[in-house]
């Protein structure tokens, strides 16, 4: 099945969706929570370094060319 979001679904293809949803336990729901939030912990602590040194670069680009320029 092509990957939709649930506002892009129609009446059956919503229904069909909250059926397979029931299918699942709630453990195995919660489980696949916790992974998706581990994930996003991952991927924003990822960014957050590489704002850092994006923002290093930055600062040291500045300072070279203020040097220069005086």
């Amino acid at each position: 099945m092509v990957s939709l979001s649930i506002g892009d679904m129609n009446q059956e293809q919503l229904d069909e969706y909250v059926q397979n949803r029931k299918a699942i336990p709630l453990e195995e729901r919660k489980k696949e929570r916790e992974l998706t939030t581990k994930e996003t912990q991952r991927m924003n602590k990822k960014l957050e370094i590489a704002l850092t040194i994006l923002a290093v670069i930055a600062l040291i680009v500045t300072l070279i060319i203020t040097s220069f320029w005086t």
